[in-house]
């Protein structure tokens, strides 16, 4: 038993291996540049070995994107502390967002940028991958918090939850692009505190 779970646990760090080499190779590169060949040499394995763990470029692709935003969702949502009053949750997953991007764990900025364009390319022009799921559980997760807000009068608006939601996400995809696009000029933590504010002005 602990010889399989041993087995279990290598293999599954053998494939976040592969999964963070595929992500280098395809900010560098671009999906449809990339080859199996240079994320094997990345990872720092034969090529052979990839297909052990996925069969092609466009599986690798689409389980990397599941990943990274599994990833994204687990640390930005997890924190919430569910006693917290409603505006006061919504608040903590902007700010987790905003640190789990500002201290960049799998790349740098550059790498983080090409590759969330690239993501966003396959998602639009070839339907690789379908981002719209991933929206669909944010904004399900962000409405359930604002619905059970206004059922207990903890949220004041005559504004439906779903379009609510649907702003937060949107602010949190436009300080994504402005920050990757001039990380220099937009200071990330106060956006979220700035926009926190008018959160609890106009919500609480």
């Amino acid at each position: 038993m602990k010889a399989h779970t041993r087995d279990t646990t290598k293999r599954k760090q053998k494939r976040t291996n592969i999964l963070l080499a595929a992500l280098h190779v395809f900010a560098k590169h671009g999906y449809e540049k990339a080859r199996m060949k240079d994320i094997a040499l990345e990872a720092g394995i034969g090529k052979s070995t990839i297909y052990e763990y996925f069969k092609n470029k466009e599986e690798l692709f689409k389980e990397l994107v599941d990943f990274l935003f599994r990833d994204l969702e687990e640390y930005t949502f997890t924190s919430v502390n569910p006693d917290a009053p409603p505006v006061d949750k919504i608040c903590s997953i902007i700010t987790s967002f905003a640190e789990y991007m500002s201290r960049m764990p799998y790349g740098t900025v550059s790498e983080t940028m090409a590759i969330t364009l690239d993501i966003f390319d396959q998602s639009i022009r070839t339907k690789i991958v379908d981002l719209r799921p991933i929206y669909q559980r944010e904004s399900e997760a962000l409405v359930r918090i604002i619905q059970d807000g206004v059922r207990n009068n903890k949220i004041k608006t005559n504004i439906p939850p779903e379009s609510i939601a649907s702003i937060i996400v949107a602010f949190l995809d436009g300080l994504l692009t402005q920050w990757l696009l001039f990380p220099d000029q937009v200071d990330i933590n106060k956006r979220v505190e700035e926009f926190c504010s008018l959160l609890r002005k106009g919500l609480g």
